[in-house]
């Protein structure tokens, strides 16, 4: 078990957080169900900045000068690549089960961009802050490594349910979100280091969604 004082203080560092991802995550869209937070980019970006400003707030420190001088490592960029093949495995599965229940909602929003300062925003909310802040959150914050195996794997498992809830509240988005959760986790815990499933997961988004970025600029360009 954790130490009293040691569990005061992780409660103390992820309080704030946890209640910020709480309220926005599962009482918003009871109190203001007119306030889209799945489709609405400002939103979008009010939420992953909130987070990340409360992790700060609590840990003080978002990276180690060690985890950020390990991207001049080899064996950083290897780490990464693993992480991002476990991650194309997960989206593999999630698009299998999708495939396998056509009927079934996977409850995702879909982001709308209107004019230069909305696709900004979609830029800088789903490409740049959502490695900061969920890995940081999800990964860092909440997950115990230098305690036994019984409360790693109960903290892992938290982060994995929440991150998977963060994603969405249907089961079939849960799931998808819970898969790529289990991929970053692992990262994390396997290497100890923040810094490798937040490469990881930024290149992704980078990929994924700067398609879309580009896509979008170029319809509001015409």
């Amino acid at each position: 078990m954790i130490e009293g004082d040691k569990m005061a203080c992780f409660i103390k560092k992820n309080v704030a957080a946890f209640i910020w991802f709480v309220a926005w995550i599962f009482l918003l869209p009871f109190i203001l169900p007119s306030f889209d937070t799945q489709s609405n980019v400002y939103a979008n970006l009010i939420f992953y900045v909130g987070l990340l400003l409360l992790v700060f707030w609590g840990q003080r420190q978002l990276f180690s000068r060690d985890e950020v001088q390990s991207l001049k490592e080899r064996h950083t960029w290897l780490a990464i690549l693993f992480t991002i093949l476990g991650l194309a495995l997960a989206f593999g599965l999630a698009t299998a089960l999708i495939i396998l229940f056509p009927n079934a909602s996977t409850g995702l929003g879909h982001l709308k961009c209107h004019d230069a300062f909305s696709l900004a925003a979609f830029a800088i909310s789903t490409i740049i802050m959502p490695p900061l802040a969920e890995e940081l959150f999800f990964r860092k914050s909440l997950i115990i490594l230098n305690q036994s195996k019984k409360i790693l794997f109960i903290t892992a498992l938290i982060s994995i349910i929440l991150f998977g809830l963060e994603h969405s509240l249907s089961i079939l988005g849960f799931i998808e979100g819970a898969l790529i959760g289990i991929v970053l986790s692992f990262s994390y815990i396997h290497t100890k280091n923040i810094i490798i499933p937040v490469t990881a997961h930024f290149i992704v988004n980078l990929l994924v969604n700067g398609y879309c970025v580009v896509s979008a600029a170029v319809v509001l360009l015409r």
